[in-house]
Parts: C-alpha cells; structure tokens; sequence
C-alpha cells in the first residue's frame, strides 16, 4: 500500500525565556529519534509584527514508523469534542498543496494532553499523498488518517 502521508512537520514559537520549555514540550510528542531544529529569529523590521526575539523549534518527521507513532499519539490524544471538530469540517484543515493542518495547544501539551488551540500552539503540518495532487483527493486523505489514522 502507497503512504498516505510523505511527511509531518511540527512547529512551534516561543520567547528565549520559554526556549527550553517549549522544547521539552515538543521533545515530548515527538518520537525519540526525531530531531529538533532550533532556529534564533530576530525582530522585525519596522512594521513588522514581532518586536521580540523569537526561537523557532522544528521537527521534521519521515520515517513511517515514527509517522505512524506520532499520529496514532495525537489521535488518540484528541477528545471526542475536537475529534469531532476536525471531521465535521475537515476541509478548513486541507490546503490546495495537499498539506493537512492542526495546531495544539502548547499549555495542554506541557500537562500530557492533546488539545486543539488556535492561538499559542504547536503547529503539525502533514504532506499529505495523494495522486493526483488535488484538494479533494488531500480531503479525503485527510479524513482516512483521522478515521483510521496511519497502517
């Protein structure tokens, strides 16, 4: 059988104060092996919306099995309320670029939980595969991996 994802990348922000603590968070959801980036972003020039120095943290994961550990973490994690959510509207989650969107909270996350967030969160973007390349085809990638997560 053909992945249904080529990759997941999770992603999040934080003030070099909080640095560490988003760290271990991330360390935390993340299989052992996958390695996070950390990458130092200055503010921004005059205009710009961030005024503070900010640390990025990444993790890029690509081996299926940790795809599948991973995913099956945060499936199981989500509660029937966000799970919920997501399918009833799982095409707000689904760019035109085949990637699948969820952002987590970083406050549950630090406390064990999966939780769904739109503002401080954990960004998971999954390169979703799908041939042809169409939205439509990545919706319904995306509801097979929410319903029967990753074989």
């Amino acid at each position: 059988m053909a992945p249904i994802i080529h990759y997941i990348e999770v992603s999040s922000f934080a003030k070099p104060g909080d640095a560490e603590k988003l760290k271990k968070i991330m360390a935390d959801i993340l299989p052992e092996a996958v390695e996070i980036t950390e990458t130092l972003h200055g503010p921004e020039a005059e205009g710009g919306v961030f005024k503070e120095e900010l640390v990025e943290y990444t993790a890029k994961i690509g081996k299926p099995a940790d795809m599948a550990v991973f995913h099956e973490k945060i499936l199981s994690g989500l509660d029937d309320y966000d799970r919920a959510k997501i399918m009833e509207d799982i095409g707000s989650f689904v760019d035109d670029e085949c990637n699948f969107y969820l952002r987590l909270s970083k406050n549950e996350a630090a406390q064990g939980c999966i939780v769904l967030e739109s503002k401080d969160c954990i960004h998971l973007r999954y390169k979703l595969a799908c041939y042809p390349a169409k939205r439509g085809n990545a919706v319904e990638a995306a509801e097979k991996i929410m319903s029967d997560g990753i074989r």
